[in-house]
């Protein structure tokens, strides 16, 4: 679905400095006419005024002398942009200074404020960008040396709140080889501006503002694109992740796009074989779940696997808690789930995707909606987890994620030690009744709650898609933060003769003739710790 553009226009004011001069001999005020104007009065709401000095006045000598004359005092003085200085007084002293002669005019002063960028409201309920309590910004992150690809119709190569942080010399135009991969249609600089618009006091501030952005143009200006394009994009970064060279490789790829389509599997020779093979050397996929208010199982990429699949909620206030009320008669009500959002059990998290506000093509902004504007906030996320922690894996993202992200009821979905949001709550309008965790920032930098933690659980063999033989080793790397107590190996749920153990290496045998059929299986490896996690 598409918001209503909001367009902005930056401005400033001119710093001021307060003054002082007067002196020689006065000449006598010319007599009025009937034709001058009288003065405007004058009036400083901070009583403080800039005089400005005729020609060949020094203002250093003359501010006291002027200033003290009228029962006022100068300040500062200035002598090379404007000859005068800065006067503090009441208005009518103020008024007595345009009747010295060496005095050309007497203007008030006016009131300054830093230049900011704007923190979208997504930005701010993620705990990314926040004064209180502390966002990861303020905590000092903000995705330093990590690259984030955009997968979509391209970024605006111009745009003043991007370019600092752009690689284009990385990316790729995959719809028209040869050509950059500018932005012709808006979608794919308003994603990058969510991600990673940098904080250079212009526009909007992005969840990771000194990450860098990769543009990769895999859909043309109309929004439309094939799956040989993204796999051209896929190619590329994964070519990057395995070329020896860690200078230039991307860590994260966001993908706001997908169609229906079947899942397939890591040897397909199409689109999901791709996509694994560039997660197995180190990238992470994020992907939008889909805007149909249907189960996302059928949206790919969304729904491979070995991607992070991102709902939509709404928030209208940048804060927790509900009280954002409703935006289109009632529709979209904060903290929801957004009307327009898929749904199901292929979901892994959530984030804000209702009236999002990011860059725009032609160095403007916008306002959107979609889950296309919920997955860059998860991208940034990872951005932020990748700077501060990075020999994360894709898998780690992806429970790091998951786990420490903010369940319906307000509780963080590891706060029990379960690492989900089951009996936490509800997000309105859910349909499924599934409640993913809304991404929170500073608690994935944190790694969850203080104290003991669940232990991370990585199967590194057999390969995801492998057609075995009889015997298989299953082999899994664990780690807990005190200590793992026990490791139990399933297979489609249930617990494999002898399949449990209680120290390393762990590593069992499947005797796949025990399986009288030749479908695809899924092995299941579980620890738990002496805490019971």
């Amino acid at each position: 679905m598409r918001g209503v553009r909001a367009g902005v226009a930056a401005g400033f004011a001119v710093l001021l400095m307060l003054p002082y001069p007067v002196a020689a001999a006065p000449r006598p005020a010319a007599p009025a006419t009937a034709s001058s104007p009288a003065p405007a009065a004058l009036h400083s709401a901070t009583g403080s005024w800039i005089v400005a000095l005729r020609p060949g006045r020094d203002a250093r000598k003359l501010a006291p002398v002027i200033a003290n004359y009228v029962g006022g005092v100068a300040g500062q003085t200035f002598s090379h942009a404007l000859n005068g200085f800065v006067f503090k007084g009441s208005d009518k002293a103020a008024a007595a200074l345009r009747h010295n002669p060496n005095v050309r005019s007497v203007v008030a002063d006016g009131t300054l404020k830093v230049a900011a960028d704007t923190v979208p409201t997504g930005v701010s309920r993620i705990l990314a960008n926040h004064e209180n309590p502390q966002g990861a910004y303020q905590a000092g992150f903000a995705g330093d040396g990590v690259r984030v690809a955009i997968l979509d119709t391209g970024i605006d190569l111009t745009h003043p709140d991007l370019t600092p942080n752009l690689d284009v010399g990385l990316g790729e135009n995959c719809m028209t080889p040869g050509q950059p991969p500018q932005d012709g249609h808006g979608h794919g600089t308003h994603v990058a501006g969510t991600v990673a618009a940098a904080d250079n006091d212009l526009g909007v501030i992005g969840v990771a503002p000194h990450a860098r952005l990769v543009p990769f143009k895999v859909l043309d200006d109309s929004g439309s694109g094939e799956w040989s394009n993204l796999i051209c994009a896929v190619d590329i970064i994964t070519g990057y992740a395995t070329d020896a060279d860690p200078s230039n490789d991307i860590r994260v790829a966001n993908m706001s796009l997908g169609d229906v389509g079947g899942i397939g599997t890591c040897t397909d020779g199409s689109i999901r074989e791709a996509i694994c093979t560039s997660v197995a050397a180190g990238v992470t996929y994020i992907a939008a779940a889909g805007n149909s208010t249907v189960d996302a199982s059928g949206f790919i990429p969304a729904a491979f696997p070995e991607v992070i699949a991102v709902s939509a909620v709404t928030d209208l206030d940048g804060e927790p808690g509900g009280n954002g009320g409703c935006w289109l008669f009632f529709y979209y009500c904060d903290d929801t789930l957004a009307e327009f959002s898929n749904y199901g059990a292929t979901i892994d998290v959530a984030a804000p995707g209702t009236q999002i506000y990011s860059d725009w093509t032609g160095g403007g902004y916008a306002t959107e909606m979609g889950t296309s504007m919920a997955s860059p906030h998860v991208a940034g996320v990872a951005a932020l987890l990748l700077s501060a922690f990075p020999t994360l894996t894709p898998a780690d993202i992806e429970d790091r994620l998951k786990t420490t992200g903010e369940c319906p009821n307000g509780a963080f979905a590891d706060a029990d030690g379960t690492g989900d949001c089951t009996g936490k709550g509800q997000w309105g309008n859910d349909p499924d009744g599934i409640a993913e965790p809304l991404v929170n920032a500073v608690n994935a930098l944190q790694g969850g709650i203080p104290g003991d933690r669940r232990p991370t659980v990585h199967i590194t063999a057999p390969v995801d898609g492998a057609t075995v033989g009889n015997n298989v080793n299953i082999a899994a790397t664990v780690f807990d933060d005190f200590r793992v107590e026990k490791v139990r190996y399933l297979i489609d749920g249930t617990q494999l003769p002898d399949g449990v153990q209680f120290d390393p290496p762990f590593s069992i045998n499947w005797n796949t003739q025990t399986v009288t059929d030749h479908a695809q299986h899924v092995i299941r490896v579980e620890a738990t710790d002496n805490a019971g996690n």
